[in-house]
């Protein structure tokens, strides 16, 4: 299993969804906090897995290690 953050960096390119898709669909509330995630700079909450499992069509579970 991959860490969460490059889990979600894998689904992204996979999809070809951009930070600021996720930003657009409320995964994160903001471009800043988009980036800190995906830079590891801050870590991924439970709301945030919550949306992105929802965004993605996939379990909450693959967002933990």
């Amino acid at each position: 299993p991959l860490p969460p953050v490059e889990q979600l960096r894998v689904m992204m390119a996979e999809r070809g969804t951009r930070q600021a898709d996720l930003v657009a669909a409320g995964v994160f509330p903001n471009r800043g906090i988009a980036s800190n995630v995906l830079n590891g700079r801050r870590a991924l909450t439970y709301s945030f897995v919550e949306r992105l499992a929802e965004f993605f069509h996939v379990s909450p579970a693959v967002f933990f290690p």
